[in-house]
């Protein structure tokens, strides 16, 4: 089972969103995020992601944690899970 991170920056009433351009979601509009690697917190993985996306240096501290899901599908009953930020 992967663990990934999703994060979705805001900025008052507004929301950046990135294409997703490749794997589960290509095409459609999405948080930054990633796979967890190893030895890496969801909160260093998280802070790496959005910067290798989208070139935004975000302070980890300023993550606030949205929850987490744990995803499945019937093809692959332990797809992975993803630890949410705002």
């Amino acid at each position: 089972m992967k663990t990934t991170t999703l994060c979705f920056l805001v900025q008052k009433d507004k929301i950046l969103l990135a294409m997703k351009k490749r794997g589960f979601g290509a095409g459609r509009w999405n948080g930054c995020g990633g796979k967890v690697q190893e030895g890496e917190s969801v909160e260093d993985a998280a802070v790496r992601e959005i910067f290798e996306e989208i070139g935004v240096n975000v302070n980890g501290r300023d993550l606030r944690d949205m929850g987490y899901l744990d995803l499945s599908n019937e093809s692959n009953p332990a797809w992975g899970n993803v630890s949410m930020f705002f």
